[in-house]
């Protein structure tokens, strides 16, 4: 399954296997990744192969991205 977020480099969406995501962290002031990202607009930043990707979208939404793209097992 593939993920669509806005990536912070380059400015432009990106389609991520889901598979490959190792964490999603969300930035807040005084976190590990807030003042590399967060004051150039990320939301929160996925962690990929040891490798960090700023993006626009919240844990909140990228949760909801993948519930909405994950196929209903067992349902009818």
């Amino acid at each position: 399954m593939f993920l669509k977020v806005h990536a912070i480099v380059h400015n432009e969406r990106i389609l991520l296997n889901v598979d490959e995501i190792d964490s999603v962290q969300e930035l807040k002031e005084g976190s590990k990744y807030y003042e590399a990202y967060g004051t150039s607009g990320a939301k929160s930043v996925i962690r990929i192969n040891d490798r960090v990707l700023p993006v626009k979208e919240t844990v909140v939404q990228i949760e909801h991205l993948i519930g909405k793209n994950m196929p209903i097992l067992g349902g009818k």
